[in-house]
């Protein structure tokens, strides 16, 4: 009696934490992006890639280049960061300094699927890259992304998005 009692536990146990960790909530998606943030400050373009998913897509449409659409999976996508820090580390190295990622982020709507399995989210942003007398370069985007939740883990699972480089 005492072993089927410790089963049912060690059940419910597991699936009370199967669930928990594998069920995304608004707290999640907000919690994400502010991690996301801290990563970009960082310049950690590996903690970036290992936030999506191994499906990972992303299409983005270039306002300015004639609409242009670009795709991406998590290997391109991961790379083009990469690139990308690299790129604002040599610029550093010839400024002496001081060239920043600065972003503003708003999240016009997060959507949790029924299930728990899918956030969606509207959103809209703005980066900019520069240091404190000199703006470089600045990207405004909108769009959509979803996310899931793996094993307690956000991933980004894709980016559909409209982006303008000015």
């Amino acid at each position: 009696m005492k072993f089927i009692l410790f089963l049912l536990v060690c059940a419910g146990g597991g699936w009370y934490w199967y669930t928990n960790n594998n069920q995304i909530t608004e707290q999640d998606v907000r919690n994400f992006y502010q991690q996301e943030q801290a990563w970009l400050d960082a310049g950690n373009s590996k903690a970036m890639c290992e936030a999506l998913d191994e499906h990972f897509s992303a299409h983005i449409t270039q306002k300015n280049l004639g609409g242009q659409v670009l795709t991406s999976d998590k290997a391109k996508y991961c790379a083009d960061i990469e690139q990308l820090f690299a790129a604002l580390k040599s610029l550093n190295e010839k400024m002496g300094g001081g060239v920043v990622f600065n972003q503003d982020l708003n999240l016009d709507k997060i959507e949790i699927s029924s299930d728990k399995k899918i956030a969606t989210v509207a959103i809209r942003s703005e980066l900019r890259m520069g240091n404190e007398s000199l703006l470089m370069m600045k990207v405004t985007g909108e769009g959509e992304e979803t996310f899931v939740k793996h094993n307690g883990k956000v991933l980004r699972l894709s980016a559909d998005e409209t982006a303008a480089t000015q």
